[in-house]
């Protein structure tokens, strides 16, 4: 499995759509949220780094979301390069 913690913001005005479009992404989990600063932090779970980088290209290209930015990554299991976990 391939994991990635992303800090999204959102567009303003456009919080709560961002939010809710994120966590209708299967495989995409909302953890946090600052309504305020207009972030929140997800978490990508994938079973390729191919899928975890187009689940991250989704959500960045998402109408409501101003930017999304890649915090960490990790890999674990048999698929995981040695130098990822």
């Amino acid at each position: 499995m391939f994991y990635s913690g992303i800090l999204i913001t959102s567009k303003p005005g456009l919080f709560a759509p961002a939010a809710d479009a994120v966590a209708k992404l299967p495989g995409v989990e909302i953890h946090q949220r600052d309504e305020e600063n207009l972030r929140f932090v997800a978490v990508i779970e994938a079973d390729s780094i191919q899928q975890e980088s187009d689940l991250f290209s989704k959500i960045r290209f998402l109408p409501e979301v101003a930017d999304a930015a890649l915090v960490v990554h990790r890999a674990e299991g048999e698929q995981a390069p040695a130098a990822l976990s």
